[in-house]
């Protein structure tokens, strides 16, 4: 069954198509829409939703739950002069023993017609490529280890995107490892999708979040801009006061090692910088929850937001729409 749900709107933005663009110069928020609590699609509920990507051949977006049983949710999301979010179908991972995934990230090759999902679990974190019926393919980087190196539970790939060459993966940890606990740097790591090189390694640098007491911040995603830009969506909770989400651009020349040859704690490293983009603390219309997902729409004038209700009565599906301008 196919439902709309229509996106509150502020302002509309409309540029020319922009891939050719490097960086973005800012965001301004443009409304939002809330998938109520309990909504169902082939039988299978909308929630838990951790992240969300774009399939540019055919202009469907792709939603990953978090929850077993492991599933993507294909939707459309138009941005006319009445904007609207329309939920199709529930494609749930096969073989069934993938059911069990925690799904966190997705990325989306256009070109070979393959999804790519990163798979959060107690006793270690990966990789997986499906098809597009998600259907399992292989698994592209297994990291098979507990997290116990890491600074506790959901702390394994909360990240995902894909360059636009369709070349590479870039992913990235939630937290620390616990040796980088107290500078706060998290690894992003740059993969090639095809071939067995050496994974390049970037360090970012945590902002500090006052009353964090919880050390709750982290990355809950990251998107691919250009070859020397990313985005990183940073998240925290403070009980009492709710979710601190803020949007950063971040660049990553001349700033990456060999994954097997450096360490956090040597002296060489060098965080990557970071310029602030977004606080969603300046949207007085409404709250956001727990941000977990983001994409550009097709012409990238407008990036996605989605947010993860972990299927509680007391927090909220959103989907959140930015305009983007670029320098």
């Amino acid at each position: 069954m196919r439902e709309k749900f229509l996106l509150y709107t502020i302002s509309l933005l409309f540029i020319g198509l922009i891939g050719h663009t490097q960086e973005i110069s800012s965001l301004e928020y443009s409304g939002n829409v809330v998938i109520p609590h309990g909504y169902k699609v082939d039988g299978s509920t909308v929630g838990g939703l951790s992240a969300i990507t774009l399939n540019t051949s055919d202009n469907f977006y792709y939603l990953v739950a978090d929850k077993p049983p492991s599933r993507l949710f294909k939707a459309e999301i138009s941005t006319g002069l009445i904007p609207d979010i329309s939920l199709y179908e529930a494609l749930e991972l096969t073989p069934s023993l993938l059911s069990q995934s925690e799904l966190e990230g997705i990325a989306y090759d256009h070109k070979n017609n393959k999804f790519f999902v990163s798979d959060e679990q107690k006793n270690g974190t990966r990789i997986i490529e499906l098809d597009t019926k998600a259907e399992f393919q292989r698994v592209v980087e297994p990291i098979n280890q507990p997290f116990l190196p890491l600074s506790g539970h959901n702390s394994g790939i909360e990240g995902l995107t894909i360059s636009n060459d369709l070349k590479y993966l870039f992913y990235a940890f939630e937290r620390p490892e616990e040796e980088c606990l107290e500078n706060q740097f998290v690894k992003i790591t740059k993969r090639k999708i095809i071939g067995t090189d050496n994974n390049q390694v970037f360090y970012y640098k945590l902002h500090s979040v006052e009353n964090d007491k919880l050390n709750s911040n982290g990355i809950s995603e990251i998107l691919y801009i250009s070859e020397d830009r990313l985005l990183v969506l940073e998240r925290a909770y403070i009980p009492g006061e709710g979710n601190i989400v803020k949007l950063y651009q971040v660049l990553i020349e001349d700033k990456n090692y060999l994954d097997k040859d450096i360490s956090c704690l040597d002296d060489s490293v060098l965080p990557l910088r970071a310029q602030l983009l977004f606080d969603f603390a300046s949207i007085a219309e409404f709250e956001i929850d727990n941000a977990e997902g983001m994409t550009f729409n097709y012409d990238k004038s407008v990036l996605y937001i989605v947010t993860d209700n972990n299927f509680s009565k007391r927090q909220q599906t959103q989907i959140i729409s930015l305009d983007v301008n670029w320098n």
